[in-house]
């Protein structure tokens, strides 16, 4: 049976937790091929994140990982205020984006999303878009 995984994080230079930013030459993306290779994992769904800015550039990133690696289903970030436009969604659909990951971490958060514009709306139903 093939085996997926359902949500992870691939960061440029790492995820830098509460504990700090990983050891010096930590190849995330390495380490994370190995344990593809060894439990067998066919597909990953790539969960993006820009919330930080140490992290402004991870949506390229991750559009460039799945270019070259067909096992990655990327879900780039977006952010929910401003809502993202008809445009922007097209944009990271064309550069490979499977769908998007949104983070409503309070219920201000949460309130703009409710609040997206029909037409945002109506792209990511017609883009048949994963939400994360």
């Amino acid at each position: 049976m093939p085996t997926a995984d359902a949500h992870l994080h691939l960061f440029s230079r790492g995820f830098a937790g509460p504990l700090g930013p990983p050891p010096v030459g930590c190849d995330e993306l390495g380490l994370y091929e190995r344990l593809r290779h060894h439990y067998g994992i066919e597909r990953g769904l790539v969960i993006g994140y820009e919330g930080e800015p140490r992290y402004r550039s991870n949506n390229d990133h991750l559009l460039a990982l799945a270019g070259t690696r067909p096992w990655i289903v990327p879900l780039p970030y977006l952010p929910v205020s401003p809502p993202p436009t008809v445009e922007q969604l097209r944009s990271l659909r064309q550069r490979g984006a499977a769908g998007f990951s949104l983070y409503l971490p309070r219920a201000a958060e949460a309130r703009a999303f409710c609040a997206w514009p029909a037409a945002t709306l109506d792209e990511l139903n017609l883009q048949r878009a994963l939400l994360s």
